[in-house]
């Protein structure tokens, strides 16, 4: 592409650009209940971004109509204020205090309790170490990746294998994983959107703009799951609020898991036996921009995987006091645990609280009694994973960083160069 062919393009992008904005700068404000407040206004794009938006469209992903997101939570609230009101200021004692509570195996964070290794989450028994579950715990590195991904299509139905009358359910809701794996899988619309921030930092000519070298936010958490429940065949909802997860399933002597239901973002399970079965729902294909204050509402497939807010959370103290933010998080929340409850009461039989271990995040899971004895554990190395399929895996950063430059190289020609805009020339005096 020559560069007055680039600079048309770019005429013709911001004509279209400042005339949308007009537009959407005469449509009437709309009202809102006494809850959740309008959105702010989004921030006008830059020309670099709306350019790469058609760039990338055309030549990765082969459609169009891509969207960058606006930033805003319920009431107004930017991120980093959310940030800011859930865990405090990143300053100062407060930060020290804070980081060090964050460190033990179990703290309690507003949205309930949280467990890091060698802490165990598990429905109602005392606090648990993993000493006391298993034995030859190997911690994960960059090296702890399955011997093999099996990618396999998630269900295009919002419906799960309904359990049978033998069989006993146990379900497990985390909002993220605290085991971190090399393993990276992602869309090419993620991708995308992470190589138009890239492109931006490039364009913006400063070394240290915060985009640049971003890469897409893919990578799999894994959580060990220890199921020690013998009474009947076990049947596993395992549910992922927000992160990608794999699910590293120990079976201790005795114990028949006969299938495992996942809902999540992407989902992977490893260490199953026949003959279980296994399953997934990808939240993403049934609930779209996901966000509190927009995705809570009753609908036929609301699967995305809200808990109602428990005794334990400290939000509910803040509301309480008069914070209006934690105050819309609660209700929002409240809303989506009722519209989720619906969807799984119909698609699965019973309540989604059924035998629960809810935790904001955890690395071990135990599912039924404390073991007699320790369990041997199996570490991901060495296993397969079952996998929903993506556009796109990676394991480890450089073939991550390897899919990105392949990808904006292409998109640019094989000239990077092209992509950077000469400098401005001007008349001085």
């Amino acid at each position: 592409m020559s560069r007055d062919a680039f600079e048309q393009r770019l005429k013709r992008l911001k004509a279209a650009d400042e005339a949308q904005e007009t537009a959407q700068a005469k449509a009437p404000t709309p009202q809102t209940g006494p809850i959740r407040s309008a959105r702010a206004p989004r921030k006008k794009r830059s020309l670099s971004v709306t350019h790469l938006k058609v760039l990338f469209g055309a030549i990765v992903l082969g459609f169009t109509g891509l969207v960058m997101g606006g930033g805003l939570s319920p009431d107004g609230f930017s991120v980093a204020e959310l940030r800011q009101e859930l865990i405090g200021p990143d300053t100062g004692k407060s930060r020290e205090n804070r980081e060090a509570v964050e460190a033990e195996p179990r703290y309690l964070t507003l949205q309930g309790w949280a467990f890091n290794s060698p802490g165990v989450a598990s429905a109602g028994l005392p606090p648990l170490m993993l000493a006391d579950i298993a034995t030859g715990f190997e911690d994960a590195t960059a090296q702890t990746h399955p011997a093999k991904l099996t990618p396999f299509t998630p269900n295009r139905a919002c419906t799960l294998r309904r359990p049978q009358p033998e069989e006993v359910v146990h379900n497990v809701r985390l909002e993220t994983g605290n085991l971190h794996t090399p393993v990276h899988a992602f869309s090419n619309a993620e991708l995308s959107e992470a190589l138009i921030d890239q492109v931006e930092g490039l364009m913006s000519r400063t070394k240290r703009h915060y985009k640049l070298g971003r890469m897409v936010d893919s990578q799999m958490a894994m959580v060990d799951v220890f199921v020690t429940d013998t009474s009947a065949p076990v049947y596993l909802v395992l549910q992922g609020f927000r992160a990608h997860t794999i699910w590293n399933v120990h079976a201790a002597p005795g114990v028949q898991i006969a299938h495992v239901a996942m809902i999540g973002a992407q989902s992977a399970v490893a260490g199953l036996t026949a003959p279980a079965t296994f399953e997934a729902i990808r939240i993403s294909d049934f609930v779209t921009d996901f966000e509190y204050g927009v995705n809570e509402e009753p609908r036929p497939c609301m699967v995305a995987p809200y808990l109602p807010p428990q005794a334990e959370w400290t939000t509910i103290d803040e509301a309480r006091s008069g914070n209006k933010l934690m105050e819309n998080y609660l209700y929002s929340q409240t809303n989506g645990a009722e519209a989720y409850r619906r969807w799984y009461l119909s698609a699965v039989g019973i309540e989604p609280s059924t035998n629960m271990v809810a935790v904001k995040h955890a690395a071990h899971v135990l599912v039924g009694p404390r073991p007699t004895a320790p369990l041997a554990y199996a570490p991901l190395t060495g296993r397969t994973a079952y996998i929903t399929n993506a556009d796109r895996f990676a394991v480890g950063d450089t073939q991550l960083q390897a899919i990105h430059q392949s990808v904006l190289t292409a998109a640019a020609g094989g000239d990077l160069t092209r992509l950077v805009p000469p400098p401005v020339q001007g008349d001085r005096p």
